[in-house]
Parts: C-alpha cells; sequence; structure tokens
C-alpha cells in the first residue's frame, strides 16, 4: 500500500515540477517575442552599416558626375555630353538603385542590395572605360 501512496506523491510533485518549467519557459518565450533577437540586432546592424557605406559611394558619384557635367558646359562641349551618354545612364541606374535600397524592406532587402551592387560595379566599370586614368 505505500508504494502506491508514494508514487502518487511523487508523481504528482513530478508533473507541478514540470508545469511550473513549462510555464517559465513560456514566459521566456512571450518576453523574446517582444524583444529583437541578437540576429536581428546584427542584421540590423549591418544593414545599417552597408547603408552608410552606399550613401557614401553615391555621394561620391555624384560629385564626380556633377563635375564632368561642369566641365563638359564650361567646354562647351555638346559633344562630351553625349559621348558620356553611357556614363550617365550607368549613374542613372544607381540613384535607382539607392533609392531602393533606401526603402527596402526586410524581405526585398538582399535583392535591393544586389541590385545596387551591380548598378555600382556596371558605373565603375563605365566610369574607367571613359576615364581610364583617373579613380
Amino acid at each position: 500500500m505505500r508504494f502506491p501512496i508514494a508514487a502518487i506523491v511523487i508523481g504528482s510533485v513530478m508533473l507541478a515540477g514540470a508545469g511550473a518549467a513549462f510555464a517559465q519557459s513560456a514566459r521566456t518565450n512571450d518576453t523574446a517575442a517582444f524583444h529583437p533577437s541578437a540576429a536581428v540586432v546584427d542584421s540590423s546592424a549591418d544593414r545599417d552599416s552597408y547603408l552608410h557605406k552606399a550613401r557614401k559611394k553615391t555621394a561620391e558619384w555624384r560629385r564626380k558626375m556633377d563635375e564632368l557635367n561642369k566641365k563638359a558646359a564650361a567646354d562647351g562641349k555638346q559633344a562630351a555630353i553625349v559621348a558620356e551618354d553611357d556614363v550617365t545612364k550607368a549613374w542613372a541606374r544607381v540613384k535607382i538603385a539607392s533609392r531602393r535600397l533606401e526603402n527596402a524592406s526586410a524581405d526585398g532587402w538582399e535583392a535591393a542590395k544586389a541590385t545596387f551592387e551591380k548598378a555600382s560595379h556596371n558605373l565603375e566599370a563605365t566610369w574607367h572605360k571613359r576615364h581610364p586614368g583617373e579613380r
């Protein structure tokens, strides 16, 4: 008789402990739902860092394009502007990609990033084709 009573008491204590552990686990999971995980924070920091670099790169290209247009206008060379048409088109693609990057959702971030990188690379290659000695 003692054995079944002891089993019931021990079983009850174990179930109560499991219930408390489950409740603690549920609270931990609820708390996690309201606070970003470390991965999300790292991802956000990476995104902010990349956006900062992209803005800096875009500003540098804006400066180069402004210089190019001022020089062509000062020289009065419409032909020079037309000759730079491929550079101008590549620059337009970078500006569009930059805006998309700035406004990308979390789901669209990787695609926007890849498009910006491709457009930037294309502009750089086109620029160096036209201006081999410049950086």
